[in-house]
Order: C-alpha cells, then sequence, then structure tokens
C-alpha cells in the first residue's frame, strides 16, 4: 500500500470534479478508515453519491462546507482559576 503526500486544499475549485475517499481524507484531514466507519454507521456527511469506490461531486462537498455548522470549541477555564472556582462554590 502506498501512502501518497498531499498537499493542503488552498482553493475548493481546484478540486477535482469528482473526489474518490482518498480525496475526502485529505480534504477532511481525517483517515480513510474514519470516514468508512463513518459511512457503515450512517452519519458520515456529505453523503457520496456512488459506491464502489465511493464518490462525491465537488459541487457537493463545497455547498456542505458552506452550509455545515460551526463546531467551535467551547472556552473552558483551566489550571488555577478552575481551582480557586471550586473553593467559592464550595464556601
Amino acid at each position: 500500500m502506498s501512502i501518497r503526500k498531499r498537499q493542503p486544499v488552498m482553493n475548493l475549485q481546484d478540486l477535482p470534479v469528482f473526489l474518490i475517499l482518498a480525496d475526502m481524507a485529505a480534504l477532511l484531514r481525517v483517515s480513510e478508515r474514519t470516514i468508512r466507519r463513518q459511512l457503515e454507521a450512517g452519519t458520515f456527511r456529505p453523503m457520496p453519491r456512488e459506491k464502489y469506490p465511493y464518490r462525491w461531486y465537488r459541487d457537493d462537498v463545497i455547498k456542505f462546507l458552506r452550509d455545515a455548522p460551526s463546531k467551535r470549541l467551547r472556552r473552558r477555564h483551566h489550571g488555577a482559576h478552575t481551582e480557586r472556582q471550586a473553593e467559592l462554590v464550595a464556601k
């Protein structure tokens, strides 16, 4: 099995018209196995248009990336602030 080194995507319009599993993995920066596992569970979005091999249309992927809600991490306090806050709450 050969692993191809992929360059980061700078412009979504430069993607091929049909993306295969390796392209999606490079674009989303996850492993191909992660995508396969999520496809089997029915949780991966966007769903591919074709199977064997999996194929996605570039326009569908761009639309998904543009319309998908942001999954920003919530800011949590850490370190000394958390310990001090626990002390104040306990009093």
